[in-house]
């Protein structure tokens, strides 16, 4: 009798271990992925970086040439509405009116997709700490090395996510804005000497 229950103990000792060791394993695993994830996630950063470093020029002139070309195809359909309101309005000059602002809209649209791009990759890039949060909280039963996990989300939290254009703007929704209120500035002066060379 007091055999069977020795025998018994350690089958209990022994299951007891088993599990201690496939949660030790468990956990291992989950903290080699979370590792391997968020290496990856910075290989992935530094790559858009350096895919953006290399378009630096480029993206600079695009966006120079979209505002010059938007600010001056907006005053050239403000003076070709005015000329067309000064006389009567025909045919031909409904096609003058829409075809600038046809370009318009064209040249707001690719100055929105330029500053699309990189305002998703920046905003996919920051989710990286939602993601840290939702693993530890969802592996609650396997718990990854609580060391780890910190670490990894303190030098997620540094990391500077936004991609810039030679460190002069950031290219994000912001610099959409700017851009706008500076085109209106511009606009209002031209009209104004417009208005003045008529006087």
């Amino acid at each position: 009798m007091i055999n069977k229950i020795v025998k018994r103990l350690l089958r209990c000792q022994t299951s007891r271990n088993n599990l201690r060791r496939a949660a030790q394993r468990r956990a291992e695993n989950a903290a080699s992925t979370m590792l391997q994830m968020y290496m990856l996630h910075c290989k992935n950063i530094l790559i858009e970086k350096k895919f953006m470093n290399a378009l630096n020029f480029s993206v600079m002139m695009l966006t120079g040439w979209y505002f010059f070309m938007i600010v001056y195809s907006i005053y050239y359909t403000y003076i070709t509405a005015l000329e067309t309101f000064q006389r009567s309005l025909g045919s031909n000059d409904i096609k003058e009116y829409l075809n600038p602002m046809m370009f318009v809209v064209y040249q707001c649209i690719q100055l929105y997709l330029l500053v699309l791009v990189p305002t998703v990759c920046t905003e996919r890039a920051k989710r990286m700490i939602g993601l840290l949060n939702v693993i530890s909280v969802s592996h609650h039963h396997c718990p990854v090395p609580e060391r780890l996990l910190e670490t990894l989300m303190v030098d997620c939290m540094q990391q500077n996510y936004s991609i810039s254009n030679y460190g002069m703007y950031v290219l994000n929704r912001s610099l959409l804005f700017g851009m706008i209120a500076t085109m209106t500035s511009y606009l209002i002066i031209l009209i104004q000497f417009h208005i003045q060379k008529y006087e």
